[in-house]
């Protein structure tokens, strides 16, 4: 594993880059999906796209698959993709994708927070803070999108429970799975959620979706995009930024990620206003003061 810091080397940035540009644009697609389709036939949908892709995959190599991990598997399918893909479609009915996507920040703040509870991470007055003004942010942006009342709350909580199931499962694979292939755990992973997503998805009114809505082969394409790209490579790329530099330092695509979902969501139309910049610098600072040593 490479160290944290200034021993991270350029390939491992250039990943954390890209990956930050995918996982930011997929709030305006998965905002886009939500004009046809309801929040759980998109998660469904991409879930299950996702499992069909590794099908082969994962019957070609399933002997080679440390099974005596299963449960550790288990936890990245639920904490990694399925509860949270579940849980940001349904918020973002009564948020914008750009809160989406900074609320989605605080993923590296929970890591850390995982990490010094269950993983012995260093804990002190810096980190200290950085959490506390991280979390401060959120409370925020929450109230700014809505008031403490209402569907905006309650959407603005199901985005930090989101964050936080994304972090388990980042701690899962980097403390757990750091012998198993990335690949070998995103397959496994997706089969485990995508098949039975897929056939929930079959017994739903979803083809009826597709062609009475005149949105509706738009909607479909994009959620593909939204699955092939945005979750089945860029979950490969997270598990090797995890195993390669920590789940810290990966889970700090973060960064990066409220300000592509920000620029999309303007692009479109969205209101970004000055509460809305606070908080994210709240919360991105946060983010800085935590990876402090």
């Amino acid at each position: 594993m490479e160290k944290e810091g200034s021993g991270i080397g350029w390939k491992s940035w250039l990943g954390m880059v890209l990956l930050s540009t995918i996982w930011g644009s997929s709030f305006i697609l998965i905002k886009k999906a939500l004009v046809v389709f309801p929040p759980y036939q998109v998660t469904t949908l991409r879930l299950g796209i996702a499992g069909l892709v590794f099908i082969p995959y994962f019957f070609k190599y399933a002997k080679r698959i440390d099974w005596s991990q299963w449960k550790y598997l288990l936890i990245v399918s639920l904490a990694g993709s399925g509860i949270p893909f579940f849980l940001i479609p349904y918020a973002q009915q009564s948020v914008s994708s750009s809160v989406a996507g900074i609320l989605n920040s605080l993923a590296p703040l929970f890591t850390l927070v995982l990490s010094i509870l269950f993983f012995n991470e260093v804990f002190h007055k810096r980190r200290a803070l950085g959490i506390l003004l991280g979390f401060a942010g959120a409370a925020l942006l929450i109230a700014a999108s809505g008031g403490m009342g209402g569907g905006s709350l309650t959407a603005g909580l199901l985005l930090v429970l989101a964050a936080l199931f994304y972090a388990t499962s980042a701690n899962v694979v980097g403390n757990k799975l750091q012998g198993m292939a990335p690949l070998d755990i995103t397959a496994t992973s997706f089969i485990f959620i995508g098949i039975p997503s897929l056939i929930y998805l079959l017994f739903s009114d979803f083809p009826t979706q597709i062609t009475s809505h005149p949105e509706g082969w738009k909607a479909l394409g994009l959620v593909v995009i939204l699955s092939i790209v945005g979750t089945v490579f860029a979950t490969l790329l997270f598990f090797r930024l995890v195993q390669n530099t920590g789940a810290v330092f990966a889970s700090t695509v973060a960064y990066l990620i409220p300000v592509v979902a920000v620029v999309f969501g303007v692009l479109d139309g969205e209101e970004f206003s000055l509460f809305y910049f606070l908080s994210a610098v709240l919360i991105l600072t946060g983010i800085y003061l935590s990876k402090g040593r």
